[in-house]
């Protein structure tokens, strides 16, 4: 995920911002679909901590992008304590969703990019109420 952030190289902070966003919820769908396995074993309950912890973890990948684009007052105030929350609902179940379908049962690249259009749709601060 960082290092599909990392590539995108705008001058525009806000057009930045928002592209690292959708770069980070495309990455994180793309290792789910790619490690099944290993997505279904990040996420299971498990009694013992980790010896070491994820550095930087994707939730804090997804919040520092948040807030990068708050700062920016590109989040619509009514919705930044709760930015994370609806973008990280919205990548991981279709993560889960995609994961766990057949092949061909539903058209994954159009899917993301429906998700990720709505996401920011949602959260952006031009938006109508």
């Amino acid at each position: 995920m960082l290092t599909a952030m990392d590539a995108v190289d705008l001058a525009d902070p806000r057009e930045r911002a928002w592209t690292r966003l959708s770069a980070c919820g495309r990455a994180y769908v793309e290792f789910a679909l790619a490690e099944p396995g290993w997505f279904a074993t990040a996420f299971h309950s498990c009694q013992v901590a980790p010896t070491r912890p994820d550095s930087p973890d994707p939730w804090t990948l997804l919040s520092q992008t948040l807030d990068e684009l708050d700062q920016l007052g590109e989040v619509h105030p009514a919705l930044a304590d709760s930015a994370t929350t609806i973008a990280w609902a919205a990548v991981h179940g279709l993560s889960g969703i995609l994961a766990g379908t057949q092949p061909g049962s539903l058209e994954a690249e159009a899917a993301l990019r429906d998700v990720l259009t709505g996401v920011q749709r949602a959260l952006r601060a031009e938006r109508r109420d």
